[in-house]
Protein backbone atom coordinates (compact mmCIF):
# COMPACT_ATOMS: atom_id res chain seq x y z
CA UNK A 1 0.00 0.00 0.00
CA UNK A 2 1.34 3.42 -0.94
CA UNK A 3 0.33 6.88 0.17
CA UNK A 4 2.55 8.52 -2.43
CA UNK A 5 -0.15 10.43 -4.26
CA UNK A 6 -1.45 11.84 -0.99
CA UNK A 7 2.04 13.03 -0.06
CA UNK A 8 2.54 14.75 -3.43
CA UNK A 9 -0.87 16.36 -3.16
CA UNK A 10 0.01 17.66 0.29
CA UNK A 11 3.24 19.16 -1.05
CA UNK A 12 1.31 20.87 -3.84
CA UNK A 13 -0.98 22.59 -1.37
CA UNK A 14 1.85 24.23 0.57
CA UNK A 15 2.57 26.92 -2.07
CA UNK A 16 -1.12 27.79 -1.99
CA UNK A 17 -0.88 28.34 1.73
CA UNK A 18 1.99 30.75 1.23
CA UNK A 19 0.12 32.62 -1.51
CA UNK A 20 -3.01 33.19 0.53
CA UNK A 21 -3.51 35.19 3.70
CA UNK A 22 -2.52 33.54 6.97
CA UNK A 23 -6.00 32.66 8.19
CA UNK A 24 -7.06 31.03 4.93
CA UNK A 25 -3.73 29.27 4.76
CA UNK A 26 -4.16 27.78 8.19
CA UNK A 27 -7.73 26.71 7.35
CA UNK A 28 -6.54 24.95 4.22
CA UNK A 29 -3.73 23.25 6.11
CA UNK A 30 -6.04 22.05 8.87
CA UNK A 31 -8.55 20.80 6.31
CA UNK A 32 -5.90 18.92 4.40
CA UNK A 33 -4.49 17.38 7.55
CA UNK A 34 -7.98 16.18 8.48
CA UNK A 35 -8.41 14.76 5.00
CA UNK A 36 -5.04 13.02 5.23
CA UNK A 37 -6.06 11.38 8.51
CA UNK A 38 -9.29 10.20 6.87
CA UNK A 39 -7.42 8.75 3.91
CA UNK A 40 -4.91 6.93 6.07
CA UNK A 41 -7.67 5.54 8.28
CA UNK A 42 -9.60 4.38 5.24
CA UNK A 43 -6.52 2.77 3.74
CA UNK A 44 -5.78 0.89 6.96
CA UNK A 45 -9.24 -0.66 6.93
CA UNK A 46 -7.98 -2.88 4.15
CA UNK A 47 -10.72 -3.30 1.55
CA UNK A 48 -10.29 0.23 0.19
CA UNK A 49 -6.54 0.66 0.25
CA UNK A 50 -6.62 2.66 -2.98
CA UNK A 51 -8.72 5.29 -1.19
CA UNK A 52 -5.37 6.63 -0.01
CA UNK A 53 -5.08 8.22 -3.46
CA UNK A 54 -7.11 11.44 -3.28
CA UNK A 55 -8.43 11.44 -6.81
CA UNK A 56 -9.85 14.95 -6.36
CA UNK A 57 -6.38 16.53 -6.49
CA UNK A 58 -6.44 16.52 -10.27
CA UNK A 59 -3.21 18.55 -10.50
CA UNK A 60 -1.28 15.51 -9.29
CA UNK A 61 0.61 13.95 -12.21
CA UNK A 62 -0.18 10.42 -11.10
CA UNK A 63 -3.87 11.23 -10.91
CA UNK A 64 -3.78 12.96 -14.29
CA UNK A 65 -2.74 9.64 -15.81
CA UNK A 66 -6.07 8.21 -14.72
CA UNK A 67 -7.99 10.46 -17.09
CA UNK A 68 -9.82 8.79 -19.93
CA UNK A 69 -7.64 10.06 -22.80
CA UNK A 70 -3.87 9.50 -22.82
CA UNK A 71 -1.44 12.26 -23.82
CA UNK A 72 -1.05 12.62 -27.59
CA UNK A 73 2.51 11.30 -27.49
CA UNK A 74 1.24 8.14 -25.86
CA UNK A 75 -1.69 7.74 -28.21
CA UNK A 76 0.55 8.17 -31.27
CA UNK A 77 3.87 6.44 -30.57
CA UNK A 78 6.75 7.50 -32.80
CA UNK A 79 8.39 4.08 -32.82
CA UNK A 80 9.57 3.22 -36.39
CA UNK A 81 8.19 -0.26 -35.97
CA UNK A 82 4.96 0.87 -34.44
CA UNK A 83 5.34 -1.87 -31.85
CA UNK A 84 3.96 -1.10 -28.36
CA UNK A 85 6.58 -3.12 -26.42
CA UNK A 86 8.63 -0.08 -25.50
CA UNK A 87 5.49 1.74 -24.38
CA UNK A 88 4.64 -1.05 -21.99
CA UNK A 89 7.83 -0.21 -20.13
CA UNK A 90 6.97 3.48 -19.87
CA UNK A 91 5.77 4.20 -16.37
CA UNK A 92 3.32 6.90 -17.36
CA UNK A 93 1.69 4.87 -20.10
CA UNK A 94 1.61 1.77 -17.94
CA UNK A 95 -0.13 3.82 -15.25
CA UNK A 96 -2.64 4.99 -17.84
CA UNK A 97 -3.34 1.44 -19.02
CA UNK A 98 -3.67 0.17 -15.45
CA UNK A 99 -6.09 2.99 -14.68
CA UNK A 100 -8.27 2.25 -17.71
CA UNK A 101 -8.31 -1.43 -16.83
CA UNK A 102 -9.24 -0.64 -13.21
CA UNK A 103 -12.02 1.65 -14.38
CA UNK A 104 -13.40 -0.96 -16.75
CA UNK A 105 -13.20 -3.78 -14.19
CA UNK A 106 -14.83 -1.66 -11.50
CA UNK A 107 -17.60 -0.56 -13.86
CA UNK A 108 -18.37 -4.16 -14.75
CA UNK A 109 -18.49 -5.26 -11.09
CA UNK A 110 -20.64 -2.32 -9.99
CA UNK A 111 -23.01 -2.75 -12.94
CA UNK A 112 -23.46 -6.45 -12.23
CA UNK A 113 -24.26 -5.85 -8.55
CA UNK A 114 -26.63 -2.96 -9.18
CA UNK A 115 -28.41 -4.83 -11.95
CA UNK A 116 -29.01 -7.71 -9.53
CA UNK A 117 -30.38 -5.34 -6.87
CA UNK A 118 -32.69 -3.62 -9.35
CA UNK A 119 -33.99 -6.94 -10.70
CA UNK A 120 -34.82 -8.05 -7.16
CA UNK A 121 -37.58 -5.45 -7.33
CA UNK A 122 -37.36 -3.98 -3.84
CA UNK A 123 -36.47 -0.51 -5.13
CA UNK A 124 -39.74 -0.50 -7.02
CA UNK A 125 -40.56 0.55 -10.56
CA UNK A 126 -40.33 4.28 -9.81
CA UNK A 127 -36.61 4.27 -9.07
CA UNK A 128 -33.57 5.81 -10.70
CA UNK A 129 -29.82 5.37 -10.19
CA UNK A 130 -26.75 7.02 -11.61
CA UNK A 131 -23.11 6.46 -10.61
CA UNK A 132 -20.27 8.52 -12.07
CA UNK A 133 -16.51 8.76 -11.76
CA UNK A 134 -15.95 12.20 -10.27
CA UNK A 135 -12.64 12.97 -11.96
CA UNK A 136 -13.75 12.15 -15.50
CA UNK A 137 -17.53 12.41 -15.30
CA UNK A 138 -17.70 8.95 -16.89
CA UNK A 139 -20.96 7.12 -16.17
CA UNK A 140 -20.40 3.89 -14.26
CA UNK A 141 -24.04 2.81 -14.03
CA UNK A 142 -27.38 4.20 -15.18
CA UNK A 143 -31.02 3.44 -14.57
CA UNK A 144 -33.56 5.99 -15.80
CA UNK A 145 -31.18 8.93 -15.19
CA UNK A 146 -33.41 11.37 -17.08
CA UNK A 147 -36.60 10.71 -15.11
CA UNK A 148 -37.34 13.52 -12.64
CA UNK A 149 -38.48 12.28 -9.24
CA UNK A 150 -39.30 13.78 -5.85
CA UNK A 151 -35.99 14.01 -3.99
CA UNK A 152 -37.10 15.03 -0.47
CA UNK A 153 -34.15 16.25 1.61
CA UNK A 154 -31.64 15.72 -1.20
CA UNK A 155 -32.77 19.29 -1.96
CA UNK A 156 -30.55 20.33 0.95
CA UNK A 157 -27.50 19.52 -1.18
CA UNK A 158 -28.46 22.48 -3.37
CA UNK A 159 -29.12 24.67 -0.33
CA UNK A 160 -25.70 23.78 1.09
CA UNK A 161 -23.88 24.61 -2.14
CA UNK A 162 -25.73 27.89 -2.58
CA UNK A 163 -25.27 28.99 1.03
CA UNK A 164 -21.53 28.29 1.05
CA UNK A 165 -21.00 29.96 -2.33
CA UNK A 166 -23.20 33.01 -1.70
CA UNK A 167 -22.55 33.63 1.98
CA UNK A 168 -19.09 32.16 2.51
CA UNK A 169 -18.17 29.77 5.28
CA UNK A 170 -17.73 32.30 8.10
CA UNK A 171 -20.80 34.49 7.67
CA UNK A 172 -22.92 34.93 10.79
CA UNK A 173 -26.35 36.52 11.27
CA UNK A 174 -26.81 39.21 13.90
CA UNK A 175 -29.83 39.60 16.14
CA UNK A 176 -29.98 43.09 17.66
CA UNK A 177 -31.87 45.11 20.23
CA UNK A 178 -32.41 48.73 19.15
CA UNK A 179 -33.55 51.86 20.93
CA UNK A 180 -34.05 55.51 19.97
CA UNK A 181 -32.43 57.87 22.46
CA UNK A 182 -33.89 57.50 25.96
CA UNK A 183 -37.10 55.92 24.72
CA UNK A 184 -38.78 53.38 26.97
CA UNK A 185 -39.39 51.19 23.91
CA UNK A 186 -36.81 48.73 22.61
CA UNK A 187 -37.00 46.67 19.44
CA UNK A 188 -36.06 43.02 19.13
CA UNK A 189 -34.78 42.90 15.52
CA UNK A 190 -34.59 39.43 13.98
CA UNK A 191 -31.44 38.83 11.95
CA UNK A 192 -32.19 35.36 10.64
CA UNK A 193 -30.68 33.19 13.37
CA UNK A 194 -32.24 29.70 13.00
CA UNK A 195 -30.79 28.53 16.33
CA UNK A 196 -31.50 31.17 18.94
CA UNK A 197 -30.72 29.92 22.45
CA UNK A 198 -31.83 31.08 25.89
CA UNK A 199 -28.20 31.93 26.60
CA UNK A 200 -28.19 34.38 23.71
CA UNK A 201 -31.50 35.89 24.83
CA UNK A 202 -30.12 36.41 28.34
CA UNK A 203 -27.03 38.07 26.86
CA UNK A 204 -29.22 40.45 24.85
CA UNK A 205 -31.19 41.30 27.99
CA UNK A 206 -28.05 41.99 30.06
CA UNK A 207 -26.49 44.14 27.33
CA UNK A 208 -29.72 46.14 26.89
CA UNK A 209 -30.26 46.61 30.61
CA UNK A 210 -26.71 47.92 31.02
CA UNK A 211 -27.13 50.33 28.09
CA UNK A 212 -30.47 51.63 29.38
CA UNK A 213 -29.12 52.23 32.87
CA UNK A 214 -26.11 54.08 31.51
CA UNK A 215 -28.28 56.23 29.25
CA UNK A 216 -30.83 57.29 31.88
CA UNK A 217 -28.75 57.03 35.03
CA UNK A 218 -30.80 54.13 36.35
CA UNK A 219 -33.42 51.55 35.47
CA UNK A 220 -36.68 52.88 33.98
CA UNK A 221 -39.98 52.12 35.70
CA UNK A 222 -41.43 50.67 32.54
CA UNK A 223 -40.04 49.30 29.25
CA UNK A 224 -41.91 48.12 26.19
CA UNK A 225 -40.55 45.50 23.79
CA UNK A 226 -41.55 45.42 20.14
CA UNK A 227 -40.64 42.77 17.57
CA UNK A 228 -39.19 43.69 14.17
CA UNK A 229 -39.35 40.45 12.19
CA UNK A 230 -39.26 41.95 8.70
CA UNK A 231 -36.01 40.38 7.47
CA UNK A 232 -37.91 37.70 5.53
CA UNK A 233 -41.16 37.99 3.62
CA UNK A 234 -43.77 35.88 1.86
CA UNK A 235 -45.55 32.76 3.15
CA UNK A 236 -44.10 31.15 6.28
CA UNK A 237 -44.98 27.68 4.97
CA UNK A 238 -45.06 26.50 1.37
CA UNK A 239 -48.50 25.81 -0.04
CA UNK A 240 -47.35 22.47 -1.48
CA UNK A 241 -46.16 21.05 1.84
CA UNK A 242 -48.23 18.04 2.81
CA UNK A 243 -50.32 17.65 5.95
CA UNK A 244 -51.19 21.31 6.06
CA UNK A 245 -47.58 22.32 6.32
CA UNK A 246 -46.40 19.59 8.71
CA UNK A 247 -46.27 19.77 12.51
CA UNK A 248 -43.89 21.88 14.56
CA UNK A 249 -41.61 18.90 15.17
CA UNK A 250 -40.92 18.75 11.43
CA UNK A 251 -40.64 22.48 10.83
CA UNK A 252 -41.85 25.72 12.37
CA UNK A 253 -43.31 28.44 10.16
CA UNK A 254 -40.32 30.35 8.78
CA UNK A 255 -39.54 33.45 10.84
CA UNK A 256 -36.50 35.67 11.25
CA UNK A 257 -35.67 33.99 14.57
CA UNK A 258 -36.08 30.34 15.52
CA UNK A 259 -35.46 29.07 19.04
CA UNK A 260 -33.52 25.91 19.87
CA UNK A 261 -35.23 25.01 23.13
CA UNK A 262 -38.86 25.61 22.13
CA UNK A 263 -40.86 25.11 18.94
CA UNK A 264 -43.62 27.60 18.22
CA UNK A 265 -46.01 28.67 15.49
CA UNK A 266 -44.33 32.09 15.74
CA UNK A 267 -40.78 31.45 16.88
CA UNK A 268 -39.72 35.09 16.57
CA UNK A 269 -42.56 36.21 18.84
CA UNK A 270 -41.60 33.45 21.27
CA UNK A 271 -38.00 34.68 21.33
CA UNK A 272 -39.03 38.32 21.83
CA UNK A 273 -41.39 37.33 24.66
CA UNK A 274 -38.68 35.39 26.48
CA UNK A 275 -36.24 38.26 25.93
CA UNK A 276 -38.78 40.59 27.56
CA UNK A 277 -38.88 38.39 30.66
CA UNK A 278 -35.09 38.30 30.89
CA UNK A 279 -34.87 42.07 30.35
CA UNK A 280 -37.27 42.70 33.22
CA UNK A 281 -35.10 40.58 35.52
CA UNK A 282 -31.91 42.30 34.34
CA UNK A 283 -33.37 45.77 34.99
CA UNK A 284 -34.60 44.87 38.47
CA UNK A 285 -37.85 44.48 40.39
CA UNK A 286 -38.70 48.18 40.08
CA UNK A 287 -39.05 47.87 36.29
CA UNK A 288 -42.03 46.41 34.46
CA UNK A 289 -41.10 44.95 31.09
CA UNK A 290 -43.92 44.23 28.66
CA UNK A 291 -44.07 42.75 25.14
CA UNK A 292 -46.49 44.64 22.91
CA UNK A 293 -46.40 43.02 19.51
CA UNK A 294 -44.71 43.64 16.17
CA UNK A 295 -43.49 46.94 14.76
CA UNK A 296 -40.60 47.84 12.49
CA UNK A 297 -37.71 49.52 14.30
CA UNK A 298 -37.09 53.19 13.44
CA UNK A 299 -34.10 53.77 11.17
CA UNK A 300 -32.70 56.14 13.79
CA UNK A 301 -32.67 53.47 16.51
CA UNK A 302 -29.21 52.50 17.74
CA UNK A 303 -28.01 49.08 18.84
CA UNK A 304 -28.07 48.38 22.56
CA UNK A 305 -27.32 44.65 22.34
CA UNK A 306 -26.39 42.04 19.79
CA UNK A 307 -25.62 38.33 19.42
CA UNK A 308 -24.37 36.29 16.47
CA UNK A 309 -25.59 33.06 14.98
CA UNK A 310 -23.34 30.10 14.26
CA UNK A 311 -21.28 30.41 11.07
CA UNK A 312 -22.69 29.39 7.71
CA UNK A 313 -20.29 26.45 7.70
CA UNK A 314 -21.55 25.21 11.07
CA UNK A 315 -25.17 25.65 10.02
CA UNK A 316 -24.59 23.80 6.74
CA UNK A 317 -22.94 20.93 8.59
CA UNK A 318 -25.90 20.65 10.93
CA UNK A 319 -28.36 20.87 8.06
CA UNK A 320 -26.65 18.06 6.15
CA UNK A 321 -25.86 15.78 9.10
CA UNK A 322 -29.22 16.03 10.87
CA UNK A 323 -31.35 17.06 7.87
CA UNK A 324 -32.45 20.15 9.78
CA UNK A 325 -35.43 21.63 7.92
CA UNK A 326 -35.50 24.87 9.91
CA UNK A 327 -31.87 25.69 9.16
CA UNK A 328 -32.38 24.78 5.51
CA UNK A 329 -35.29 27.16 4.96
CA UNK A 330 -33.63 30.03 6.82
CA UNK A 331 -30.43 29.61 4.79
CA UNK A 332 -32.60 29.44 1.66
CA UNK A 333 -33.89 32.93 2.46
CA UNK A 334 -30.49 34.30 3.37
CA UNK A 335 -29.07 33.30 -0.02
CA UNK A 336 -32.06 34.98 -1.67
CA UNK A 337 -31.22 38.24 0.07
CA UNK A 338 -27.52 37.87 -0.71
CA UNK A 339 -28.33 37.41 -4.40
CA UNK A 340 -30.51 40.53 -4.47
CA UNK A 341 -33.91 38.82 -4.27
CA UNK A 342 -36.65 38.96 -1.64
CA UNK A 343 -36.25 36.61 1.32
CA UNK A 344 -38.93 34.21 0.14
CA UNK A 345 -39.23 30.64 -1.15
CA UNK A 346 -39.17 31.93 -4.73
CA UNK A 347 -36.21 34.20 -4.03
CA UNK A 348 -34.21 31.28 -2.70
CA UNK A 349 -35.01 29.17 -5.76
CA UNK A 350 -33.80 31.97 -8.06
CA UNK A 351 -30.58 32.36 -6.04
CA UNK A 352 -29.96 28.61 -6.17
CA UNK A 353 -30.39 28.47 -9.94
CA UNK A 354 -28.11 31.47 -10.40
CA UNK A 355 -25.42 29.91 -8.21
CA UNK A 356 -25.53 26.53 -9.94
CA UNK A 357 -25.22 28.19 -13.36
CA UNK A 358 -22.19 30.10 -12.10
CA UNK A 359 -20.62 26.77 -11.11
CA UNK A 360 -21.26 25.44 -14.60
CA UNK A 361 -24.02 23.01 -13.60
CA UNK A 362 -26.72 22.51 -16.21
CA UNK A 363 -30.19 22.93 -14.70
CA UNK A 364 -31.72 20.29 -16.96
CA UNK A 365 -33.67 17.89 -14.78
CA UNK A 366 -34.24 20.36 -11.92
CA UNK A 367 -37.53 21.63 -10.52
CA UNK A 368 -37.27 23.27 -7.08
CA UNK A 369 -39.75 25.13 -4.87
CA UNK A 370 -38.16 25.26 -1.38
CA UNK A 371 -34.84 24.85 0.43
CA UNK A 372 -35.58 21.90 2.72
CA UNK A 373 -37.11 19.37 0.35
CA UNK A 374 -40.39 19.13 2.28
CA UNK A 375 -42.38 19.79 -0.87
CA UNK A 376 -43.02 16.85 -3.21
CA UNK A 377 -42.65 19.43 -6.00
CA UNK A 378 -38.88 19.35 -5.58
CA UNK A 379 -38.14 17.02 -8.48
CA UNK A 380 -34.75 16.18 -9.93
CA UNK A 381 -33.05 13.56 -12.06
CA UNK A 382 -30.13 11.43 -10.95
CA UNK A 383 -28.24 12.91 -13.91
CA UNK A 384 -28.71 16.40 -12.45
CA UNK A 385 -27.82 15.37 -8.90
CA UNK A 386 -24.59 13.61 -9.87
CA UNK A 387 -23.60 16.63 -12.01
CA UNK A 388 -24.17 18.79 -8.96
CA UNK A 389 -22.20 16.47 -6.68
CA UNK A 390 -19.33 16.50 -9.15
CA UNK A 391 -19.28 20.31 -9.10
CA UNK A 392 -19.33 20.29 -5.28
CA UNK A 393 -16.29 17.99 -5.25
CA UNK A 394 -14.13 20.50 -7.14
CA UNK A 395 -11.34 21.39 -4.67
CA UNK A 396 -10.82 24.73 -6.41
CA UNK A 397 -14.20 25.90 -5.08
CA UNK A 398 -12.87 26.72 -1.62
CA UNK A 399 -16.21 27.36 0.14
CA UNK A 400 -17.62 24.04 -1.05
CA UNK A 401 -14.91 21.99 0.67
CA UNK A 402 -17.17 21.94 3.73
CA UNK A 403 -19.45 19.45 1.97
CA UNK A 404 -16.96 16.69 1.10
CA UNK A 405 -13.57 17.55 2.55
CA UNK A 406 -14.41 18.19 6.20
CA UNK A 407 -15.64 15.84 8.91
CA UNK A 408 -19.17 15.95 10.34
CA UNK A 409 -20.88 17.33 7.27
CA UNK A 410 -22.57 14.76 5.04
CA UNK A 411 -23.72 11.80 7.16
CA UNK A 412 -21.25 8.90 7.30
CA UNK A 413 -22.80 5.53 6.46
CA UNK A 414 -23.70 3.56 9.59
CA UNK A 415 -21.96 6.09 11.81
CA UNK A 416 -23.42 9.61 11.97
CA UNK A 417 -26.50 11.74 11.46
CA UNK A 418 -29.39 10.35 9.46
CA UNK A 419 -27.23 7.42 8.30
CA UNK A 420 -26.60 6.17 11.85
CA UNK A 421 -27.01 2.41 12.17
CA UNK A 422 -29.48 3.02 15.01
CA UNK A 423 -31.88 4.21 12.33
CA UNK A 424 -31.35 0.93 10.51
CA UNK A 425 -28.95 2.39 7.95
CA UNK A 426 -26.10 0.31 6.53
CA UNK A 427 -26.69 -2.39 9.11
CA UNK A 428 -27.85 -5.28 6.89
CA UNK A 429 -25.62 -8.08 5.65
CA UNK A 430 -25.67 -6.52 2.15
CA UNK A 431 -24.69 -3.00 3.20
CA UNK A 432 -22.73 -3.06 6.47
CA UNK A 433 -19.52 -3.67 4.49
CA UNK A 434 -19.78 0.00 3.45
CA UNK A 435 -20.24 1.38 6.97
CA UNK A 436 -17.80 4.26 7.42
CA UNK A 437 -16.96 4.31 3.69
CA UNK A 438 -19.80 6.40 2.23
CA UNK A 439 -20.90 9.98 2.86
CA UNK A 440 -24.33 10.86 1.54
CA UNK A 441 -27.45 12.97 2.02
CA UNK A 442 -30.63 11.13 2.86
CA UNK A 443 -34.14 12.08 1.87
CA UNK A 444 -37.47 10.89 3.27
CA UNK A 445 -41.06 11.94 2.67
CA UNK A 446 -44.32 10.00 2.95
CA UNK A 447 -43.83 8.00 -0.25
CA UNK A 448 -40.34 9.00 -1.40
CA UNK A 449 -36.78 8.24 -0.32
CA UNK A 450 -33.42 9.31 -1.70
CA UNK A 451 -29.70 8.87 -1.14
CA UNK A 452 -27.02 10.86 -2.97
CA UNK A 453 -23.35 11.19 -2.10
CA UNK A 454 -19.81 9.93 -2.50
CA UNK A 455 -17.64 6.89 -1.96
CA UNK A 456 -14.30 5.54 -3.18
CA UNK A 457 -14.79 2.70 -5.63
CA UNK A 458 -12.90 -0.56 -5.94
CA UNK A 459 -10.60 1.16 -8.45
CA UNK A 460 -9.49 3.67 -5.81
CA UNK A 461 -11.32 6.54 -7.49
CA UNK A 462 -13.91 8.90 -6.05
CA UNK A 463 -17.47 8.14 -7.19
CA UNK A 464 -20.63 10.19 -6.94
CA UNK A 465 -23.99 8.45 -6.91
CA UNK A 466 -27.67 9.27 -6.67
CA UNK A 467 -30.48 6.82 -5.90
CA UNK A 468 -34.10 8.04 -6.00
CA UNK A 469 -37.15 5.95 -5.14
CA UNK A 470 -40.76 7.17 -5.35
CA UNK A 471 -44.14 5.56 -4.77
CA UNK A 472 -43.30 3.45 -1.71
CA UNK A 473 -44.79 3.43 1.79
CA UNK A 474 -44.92 1.33 4.92
CA UNK A 475 -43.10 -2.00 4.73
CA UNK A 476 -42.28 -1.43 1.07
CA UNK A 477 -40.53 1.81 1.93
CA UNK A 478 -38.48 0.04 4.60
CA UNK A 479 -37.49 -2.68 2.14
CA UNK A 480 -36.64 -0.08 -0.49
CA UNK A 481 -34.42 1.76 1.97
CA UNK A 482 -32.45 -1.41 2.71
CA UNK A 483 -32.08 -2.05 -1.01
CA UNK A 484 -30.97 1.55 -1.46
CA UNK A 485 -28.22 1.09 1.13
CA UNK A 486 -27.18 -2.12 -0.58
CA UNK A 487 -27.03 -0.29 -3.92
CA UNK A 488 -24.79 2.42 -2.47
CA UNK A 489 -22.63 -0.27 -0.87
CA UNK A 490 -22.22 -1.91 -4.28
CA UNK A 491 -20.48 1.26 -5.48
CA UNK A 492 -18.08 1.34 -2.52
CA UNK A 493 -14.67 -0.27 -2.79
CA UNK A 494 -15.27 -1.88 0.58
CA UNK A 495 -17.92 -4.11 -0.99
CA UNK A 496 -16.81 -4.66 -4.59
CA UNK A 497 -13.42 -6.32 -4.24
Amino acid sequence: MSLGIGARAFAQWLPGIRRNDTIEGVRRLIGLLALSVFLVATALVGPVANAAAPIWTLQDAAVARQLAVPPAAMANPSSPTGQPEWLAQDEAYRGYLDSKLALANNKAKVSAKLTKIVRAGKLGAASSIRVIDVATGQVVYDRKPGKARTVASNTKILTAITALERLGTQRTFQTTIRRSGKSATVYFVSGGDPRMTNTKLKSLARQTATAMKQKTGGAPKKVTVRLDDTIFSGPAKHKTWRKGGYNLATIQPIRGTARVEVRSADSAKSAATVFTKYLGKALGKATKAEYKGKRKAPKSASVTGSVQSETTEALVRRMLTNSDNQVAEVLHRHVALAAGYKGTFAGGVKATAKTLRKLGVSLAGLSQVDGSGLSPRNRMTTAFLTRTLRAAANPDELPLRTILYTANSLPLAGRTGTLWSGYGRFSSSESKCAAGLIVAKTGTLDYEIALSGYTVGGDGRLKAFSILVNGVKGAKRTAARKAMDAAAAAVSGGCTR
